[in-house]
């Protein structure tokens, strides 16, 4: 790798995510380096605009350029409006690890059609095929042993060099706005929550292949009332969960109920943010608001499919992680075709063992 531009070479810096919201919080420690790096750089994050409120007070970042891709006509507008951009580095912050949705060449053939729109003086990427011989500054992409077992937070922070990372400087980073805090006080006081303790619950994810089944989650929220007597339970997610959940209240017995309180779709990420900040611990599965918890130091209960690589993509900070290697691990698929074999292999009564720990 080329040493990378000085300081006084750099007045605006790009960088590039358009991932859900686990993919973007791997990548704050390495826009924190960059803003170390480059302490006087403008930073702009190219991220989708559901993702806007994980950055928005971020304190690494300058601005924000939402991507909008919900038709031809928005996705030429947000090009256009790249190419007005001064970049002075552009920086494409995915990463060549294992990829369950699509493949790493689709996708860094749709990030070079994004760099090409920024026309900028240097260009910091991983030197995937559809960007070999376009970049200023390659970074070696790591051999299959290491990507095999490296945290994608330290993946991505070869983009620009371990050492930058410095002391706590692999933690993943998220800003929550004065308003989102005051909006999660209000919400747990009205639910008579206020000096309680609450331990978050969340089980879903968008891929098939890392949800909880029902009957372990029925069986966890039975027991969870009488091992945490002093706790209540704050149901986490947004509107893709929210069904599920109410689904999940209505089934459990109504002496235990009142102690469940469905919390999804409040209003965006960053009210779940800060209602995940004020939870003593949380259990969740491999998914957003894992990585949310991580990012936020709360003690963490992780239910870990078998479909990726152990460690890839593991919580960093306070947790105790839950995986079950099976025959078919790992799959890399997102859906599952072996009925949930690694995630029904997680039992109950372990994680309410882990939770006691955490807790």
């Amino acid at each position: 790798m080329n040493p990378l531009p000085s300081p006084h070479e750099v007045g605006s810096i790009t960088a590039l995510m358009l991932g859900e919201i686990g993919d973007l919080i791997v990548t704050t420690p390495t826009l924190a380096a960059l803003r170390r790096r480059y302490p006087q750089a403008r930073l702009r994050v190219v991220i989708r605009q559901a993702m806007a409120q994980l950055l928005r007070a971020n304190d690494d970042v300058d601005e924000l350029l939402l991507y909008d891709s919900r038709s031809r006509f928005t996705k030429a507008a947000f090009l256009a409006k790249l190419a007005l951009r001064r970049t002075d580095l552009w920086v494409d912050l995915h990463t060549p690890t294992f990829n369950t949705w699509n493949t790493n060449d689709e996708v860094f053939r749709r990030n070079r059609l994004f760099m090409r729109a920024a026309h900028p003086r240097f260009q910091l990427a991983f030197e995937m095929a559809p960007l070999r011989g376009r970049l200023s500054h390659p970074v070696a992409v790591p051999d299959e042993a290491t990507l095999k077992a490296e945290n994608i937070v330290d993946t991505t922070l070869r983009l620009v060099a371990p050492t930058d990372a410095g002391p706590g400087g692999r933690a993943k980073r998220l800003g929550i706005s004065e308003a989102d805090r005051a909006w999660a006080r209000e919400a747990l006081h009205a639910a008579g929550l206020e000096g309680r303790r609450c331990i978050g619950l969340f089980f879903g994810a968008k891929q098939s292949a890392k949800v909880w089944p029902l009957a372990q989650v029925q069986s966890l929220c039975r027991a969870l009332p009488d091992r945490f007597a002093d706790a209540d339970f704050l149901l986490i997610g947004g509107p893709h969960e929210a069904e599920a959940v109410r689904a999940l209240v209505a089934s459990l017995a109504p002496a235990i109920r009142p102690r469940f309180h469905d919390l999804t779709a409040t209003g965006g990420l960053g009210r779940s943010a800060a209602l995940i900040e004020r939870c003593a611990a949380m259990v969740a599965t491999d998914s957003g608001p894992m990585h949310m918890a991580d990012a936020l130091g709360v003690p963490l209960v992780a239910l870990m499919s078998a479909h990726n690589h152990a460690g890839v993509w593991h919580p960093l900070r306070a947790v105790q992680v839950l995986r079950k290697d099976v025959p078919c691990s790992p799959c890399l698929s997102a859906d599952c075709r072996q009925g949930q074999a690694c995630m029904s292999a997680i039992e109950p009564a372990e994680v309410l063992a882990a939770l006691e720990q955490a807790a």
